[in-house]
């Protein structure tokens, strides 16, 4: 449960409120008309059984035929099809396509005779700018094509729209797996905030760099269809991620990268359509970009050549009993913040410090762990270290800490061989000092349980006769 509560507070589970969030938006956006179309034929179904069950399987009975199903599904068949033509589609991809149909056959039967009698040359160039014309008057009213950048019509104010919304399921899936890959990747390297500026940098220049290379490109003949979705600020990330300075970044991380680069690459050149061709090739550009990004930009803090001056000269300058209390507070405050791996690397170079100092602050060392073992606190660090931290404070007359951190470790432990240990430590040092000596006797009956056997187990036994 504390594992679960420290997750929940991590960037990390934002990242996931966040894939969630765009998943959510983009059902209800994109799939609203197909569920609100779904719901209105259910109901016009409904209404002929209503009438098929009070008048019109009667009407057939009184004519001497039976009505079968066969007759049924005719019947109903010749509804439906009478209620679609005084009911268009909701749905704007199909309503386009019909209304293109419709508008081809008042084309060819009127619509050149009208252009011709008034001296218009009625030419392929006439008709698409017609046809066009027709459609916007429809497009102009849905408001998902609002959030589209159509290059061709749309204004530049829709490329700041357009990246939450995706061109497919699959490719959604593919971002919410690269987007979660890339920012767990970069958590030590870069950190969250630096990810985020990065990738939203990316976002925006992708939707100036596609609007502006598609008129040079093959696939500028379709670009009166939708841009959307975040193929090329995704394919920057994972670049980022994938590539850093040398020994930074591990080869599976490497390969990740790139094995999701090529599978949205090929999504985007087959299964979505037209323009997307243009997205697969510009996704090769940026994420190009991402790996120089990730190679030569440091992080923003901690990782430059200034702050690594500054703290070797805070090194020299500082009392060193300043900066291990410095150090410990600010590892309690990212533990605070759920980052717990930084917080224990620093816990793991400073907190056994405490124990070296002569005169021993003990208020401090009190503290700091009771600190570092508040409940909700996560750090990863192994058992062993919590107990040799007990030992220390057992040979320095802390008894009460040293049970404690003893009972930390072996709360953590996975080595049976050490968790035992530790248990005939803790045992040993509550019957010694008088320190919940239940507990202790507890704690030394579990060494026996474990294994009663061994040397361990009959000095835990010898203990319990005393």
């Amino acid at each position: 449960m504390t594992r679960l509560l420290a997750f929940c507070k991590s960037p990390f589970a934002l990242c996931i409120l966040f894939v969630l969030g765009l998943g959510v938006l983009n059902l209800k956006v994109q799939y609203a008309p197909e569920l609100a179309e779904w719901s209105r034929e259910r109901a016009a179904v409904k209404e002929f059984d209503a009438y098929w069950n009070s008048e019109g399987a009667k009407k057939f009975k009184d004519v001497g035929v039976e009505p079968t199903d066969k007759i049924y599904k005719e019947e109903l068949e010749a509804f439906l099809k009478k209620f679609h033509a005084n009911n268009p589609t909701l749905v704007p991809e199909k309503r386009i396509a019909q209304m293109t149909e419709e508008f081809q056959v008042w084309w060819e039967t009127t619509g050149k005779k009208s252009y011709a009698v008034n001296e218009v040359a009625p030419d392929e160039k006439l008709y698409k700018k017609e046809l066009k014309r027709y459609i916007q008057g429809y497009t102009k009213d849905v408001s998902i094509y609002q959030l589209f950048f159509i290059p061709e019509d749309s204004s530049i104010a829709s490329l700041f729209t357009c990246w939450f919304l995706f061109p497919g399921a699959l490719s959604f899936v593919i971002f919410a797996i690269g987007f979660l890959f890339a920012m767990k990747g970069l958590e030590k390297r870069w950190g969250y905030l630096q990810s985020v500026i990065f990738l939203v940098m990316g976002t925006l220049v992708a939707g100036f760099a596609f609007m502006g290379t598609l008129p040079l490109s093959y696939f500028d003949r379709y670009a009166n269809t939708p841009y959307m979705g975040m193929s090329l600020s995704l394919a920057m990330l994972l670049g980022i991620a994938g590539f850093g300075p040398k020994n930074a970044v591990a080869k599976p991380m490497t390969a990740g990268a790139l094995a999701i680069l090529v599978a949205d690459v090929l999504t985007n050149w087959n299964a979505n359509a037209n323009l997307y061709g243009w997205v697969a090739i510009l996704e090769v550009v940026f994420f190009g970009i991402g790996a120089a990004l990730g190679i030569h930009v440091p992080r923003f803090s901690g990782n430059s050549k200034a702050s690594t001056l500054h703290s070797a000269q805070e090194t020299v300058t500082v009392d060193p009993k300043v900066r291990t209390r410095k150090e410990l507070k600010d590892a309690i405050d990212l533990a605070n913040k759920a980052e717990y791996d930084h917080a224990s690397q620093i816990l793991l170079k400073y907190f056994g410090l405490l124990f070296r100092e002569n005169p021993l602050d003990v208020p401090t060392i009190e503290k700091t762990v009771e600190a570092m073992l508040y409940p909700h606190y996560f750090f990863p660090i192994p058992g062993m270290i919590w107990m040799s931290w007990g030992s220390e404070a057992a040979k320095k007359k802390l008894p009460k800490i040293a049970a404690d951190l003893y009972e930390k470790g072996i709360s953590v432990e996975q080595d049976k061989k050490i968790l035992r240990r530790g248990l005939f430590y803790v045992g040993d040092l509550r019957l010694r000092e008088h320190l919940d000596e239940d507990k202790g006797r507890e704690a030394l009956e579990k060494v026996i349980q474990m294994d009663s056997t061994d040397i361990l187990a009959e000095e835990a036994r010898k203990l319990l006769l005393k």
